[in-house]
């Protein structure tokens, strides 16, 4: 859980030939999957597919084997497939569906050269949604970020990047603005200075030169 499954299948669709867009599914969701199925190109994913209802993943895995599916599916699972249909929570047809195409998503940690790429990704995102300047980091912030083991694999990373980017003060994240549970153990007395910046005035900053910014261009 938490690994990226969901960027990973955006990259996949942003690396092939698909012109229509990327749809994300619900997986409880059959009359949403089926509408998008019927959708002309693109990428349909749908996240947990284990969570599918067993008469929709047999509907499914006709669909896949169908030449009248016009769009590429992707789906993740948050556990071993082969032991999900051993388990009975992944049909005998989804699992030969999709048998061959499977691709393991390993721990963040396991994956130190994402780190930077997918923080870059984050803090571009963020700034984008909020209309922040250009932000950029600090070496010794990169260094605690790529470090660090990330447990909570990139559900964890995103919220770190999140924290970071509020508190970054002259358009850069420095090792400060990080959480504490990042930071090396020699910068824990810098952290705990850091923790006792009051988040919600940062915010507030941010939020005020959003709504200035805002307001200028109406």
């Amino acid at each position: 859980a938490g690994t990226g499954r969901r960027h990973a299948a955006r990259c996949l669709h942003a690396i092939s030939n698909e012109a229509g867009p990327f749809v994300v599914v619900p997986s409880r969701d059959w009359s949403a999957l089926d509408a998008a199925l019927n959708g002309a190109g693109g990428t349909v994913f749908l996240p947990s597919i284990e969570q599918l209802a067993w008469a929709d993943q047999e509907a499914l895995a006709a669909a896949l084997t169908s030449a009248t599916t016009r769009r590429r599916v992707t789906a993740s699972i948050g556990v071993d497939p082969g032991r999900a249909a051993d388990d009975g929570r992944l049909s005998p047809g989804m699992a030969s569906a999709f048998r061959g195409a499977i691709v393991t998503l390993p721990p963040l940690r396991e994956r130190r050269l994402d780190i930077a790429v997918l923080a870059q990704a984050f803090i571009e995102e963020l700034r984008g949604l909020n209309r922040l300047p250009p932000l950029a980091v600090a070496p010794e912030a990169w260094a605690a970020l790529e470090r660090y083991s990330w447990p909570g694999n990139v559900t964890q990373l995103r919220g770190a990047v999140e924290s970071a980017v509020i508190l970054a003060q002259d358009g850069m994240v420095r090792l400060r603005d990080l959480p504490e549970h990042v930071l090396p153990r020699t910068n824990l007395g810098e952290a705990g200075e850091r923790a006792q910046r009051r988040f919600r005035e940062a915010k507030r900053i941010v939020v005020e030169a959003f709504e200035r910014s805002y307001h200028g261009d109406l």
